[in-house]
């Protein structure tokens, strides 16, 4: 099943669920009598803005951490610090996809790309 979400009137995602949600979600829309669609707008802005909240309060931590008013015990400190690695990754990861979507360069096929490689790996497989 695919549900379309609109951000204003020009920009709208489409989204892909598995037939187990989408099951659950016709079960909830018969339920409740209202839209697929209004169902899932409901839930994406829900969780949202759940995650808008935790972000908060785990940068108030993580500057608490920072400036050395909290203290960890060995355990706490590691999962700190790959939560914080992991988040760092997460943004530079966006950074790099969205740096590509705005590439104004043309796109390049696929099999052009296959191509290209097989010809680079079997000249590198040859020295």
């Amino acid at each position: 099943m695919r549900v379309a979400l609109c951000f204003g009137k020009l920009e709208c995602m489409e989204v892909h669920l598995t037939p187990q949600t989408e099951q659950k979600l016709k079960e909830i829309a018969a339920k409740t009598g209202r839209e697929a669609d209004d169902l899932v707008e409901s839930a994406v802005a829900g969780y949202l803005q759940e995650l808008t909240q935790v972000e908060e309060m785990l940068d108030g931590s993580y500057a608490d951490l920072d400036s050395g008013r909290k203290r960890l015990s060995s355990d706490e400190a590691e999962t700190y610090y790959r939560r914080k690695i992991a988040a760092e990754h997460d943004a530079s990861f966006r950074a790099a996809i969205q740096e590509a979507l705005d590439d104004p360069r043309p796109l390049v096929p696929h099999a052009e790309v296959t191509a290209q490689f097989a010809t680079l790996r079997s000249d590198a497989l040859r020295k």
